[in-house]
């Protein structure tokens, strides 16, 4: 983070020094780990209330005091070779790298610590900010650390994540290098667009409505997904305060990768509501879906019907040619009959051989015009190993105001009369 000074003198110098540590200590409040700020001579020029709590100081006993006050004593020598060596060699320095270090607080207790930094320039003066782990409380909260490694390869392999300032108008003020790797765009590039131009759609809405709402109340949190170097939409959780830098009004905001929560969140969503062989919606969720209709029809009118459909003698596949075959008929019956299905229509894996069939807007002729299409088909249809199949169903449309287990009741009862009447055929009840 290069944070330019301009030629104004000693007094506007020293106003832009005031500037950048405000800045800096806003990122410090923002951040969710100990931060230290310190220049080139391991002076401590800043230190957030996280990392005061860590060590067990107090934030003035820390300032102007050397960075090695915070390391062992045997430590310290090669902590300062270190610290001048970095600075020495600018271009070769990494940004964001963390590295597991041995900390020491006020009272001698050891700190297995992971402290990423980041290069800053402070009124021409070389600088560098510290963000801190504290690996005793991340070995002592295993689980929930990894987790958030899933969620967010930035937070560990590259601290200190997204930080931003952001005018009024949602225009960049100051970022981090972290922003330009993220969107892949240089500094000119991002002088010269608003916050929102790195989304699209809903979520540009959404965001620019954010905005407004830290400016209006003070703080706000939001997930969208931002455009990336790579041209894809990655979703973010963002979380951004009002601030106030020497007289002006600022947004300052942090960024955290949640790509990898997302898709867990969608995987957990899909096995709550589907059946994992057939991929096929679940009986829980079909009967969710069922009730929504029940409501609707009772409340606009118009009419729907359900199927029930049963695979006839599928335990003699399974008899004969063992389960592994039979999951093989499943799959294939689900993948035959999907694509004589319109989008409004729902079919599930009811249990076992039996599936349902929801048809919205579908009145009891039109439903066993359908059932009729497709019991053929799936007798026309070859499976795996066992060959033609046949199957049962049972049709009923909704009759108000019936509740949905009268209605399953009464389209159970036409597929258990299919069957008596020897399979291989549609009954309507």
């Amino acid at each position: 983070m290069d944070i330019p000074v301009g030629p104004w003198g000693v007094d506007a110098a020293t106003t832009q020094q005031r500037q950048d540590t405000d800045a800096i200590r806003w990122l410090g409040a923002i951040s969710p780990y100990p931060v230290i700020l310190a220049n080139a001579e391991g002076v401590i020029l800043h230190a957030n209330l996280k990392a005061c709590r860590l060590f067990g100081y107090e934030a003035e006993e820390l300032l102007g005091q050397p960075v090695e006050i915070l390391v062992p004593d045997a430590s310290r020598s090669v902590h300062r070779t270190h610290r001048r060596a970095y600075f020495a060699h600018t271009e070769e320095r990494p940004m964001g790298i963390g590295r597991d270090l041995i900390g020491c607080d006020k009272h001698g207790r050891l700190i297995p610590i992971e402290v990423a930094l980041v290069p800053l320039t402070l009124s021409r003066t070389p600088a560098v900010m510290a963000t801190i782990v504290d690996l005793t409380v991340r070995k002592h909260l295993e689980g929930q650390l990894r987790e958030e490694r899933d969620l967010n390869d930035a937070i560990i392999d590259g601290l200190p994540g997204l930080f931003y300032l952001l005018d009024p108008s949602g225009r960049f003020i100051r970022w981090n290098r972290n922003l330009q790797k993220v969107t892949g765009l240089t500094h000119a590039e991002i002088t010269g667009i608003r916050a929102t131009d790195l989304f699209k759609g809903k979520d540009r809405l959404r965001v620019e409505d954010a905005i407004e709402e830290v400016f209006r109340n003070g703080r706000h949190e939001i997930e969208a997904s931002m455009r990336t170097a790579s041209n894809e939409y990655i979703p973010f959780h963002f979380s951004g305060v009002r601030v106030q830098l020497s007289g002006r009004t600022c947004l300052a905001g942090s960024g955290i990768d949640i790509s990898s929560a997302t898709k867990l969140r969608a995987e957990l969503e899909f096995r709550a509501t589907h059946d994992l062989l057939t991929g096929l919606v679940n009986r829980h969720r079909f009967e969710e879906l069922l009730a929504s209709e029940i409501e609707r029809a009772k409340r606009y009118g118009g009419s729907f019907s359900v199927l029930m459909l049963d695979i006839d003698h599928f335990k003699r596949v399974n008899d004969q040619h063992g389960h592994p075959v039979g999951d093989l008929v499943l799959k294939q019956f689900a993948e035959t009959l999907r694509p004589h299905l319109r989008a409004t229509d729902t079919l599930a894996r009811w249990g076992g051989e039996e599936f349902t069939l929801l048809l919205a807007s579908t009145p009891a002729t039109e439903a066993r015009v359908l059932a009729e299409n497709l019991r053929e088909r799936i007798g026309n249809t070859r499976m795996p190993v066992q060959g033609n199949i046949t199957i049962s169903i049972g049709v009923s449309e909704y009759r108000p105001p019936e509740t949905l287990h009268e209605l399953l009741k009464r389209v159970d009862a036409a597929l258990y009369e299919a069957k008596e009447l020897g399979r291989d055929r549609v009954v309507e009840n």
